[in-house]
């Protein structure tokens, strides 16, 4: 493994133990370490995977609890206002 590889996993571990213990910070943590020692480009890149694979497992571990009427209009919402926001 190379420097940067240990580096990133080691960050993308401690950004996901600070969202385990307080609830949020997990990009906060990520994108405030990776770029130290990684172009801010791929560090995107790295932090958007982790990321939805970190949220996946929090909204899989809720997903029995889900109430998916109450979020049908925010997400119509979200997306016609998201390309508006873009463009």
């Amino acid at each position: 493994m190379t420097e940067t590889m240990i580096l990133t996993s080691a960050v993308i571990f401690l950004a996901a133990l600070v969202h385990g213990i307080v609830g949020f910070g997990y990009a906060q943590v990520a994108m405030g370490l990776l770029p130290i020692f990684r172009d801010p480009g791929p560090a995107s890149v790295v932090f958007t995977i982790t990321a939805v694979l970190v949220n996946f497992g929090i909204f899989w571990s809720v997903r029995n609890s889900f109430r998916w009427k109450d979020w049908l209009f925010p997400a119509v919402g979200l997306l016609f206002g998201m390309p508006a926001g873009v463009f």
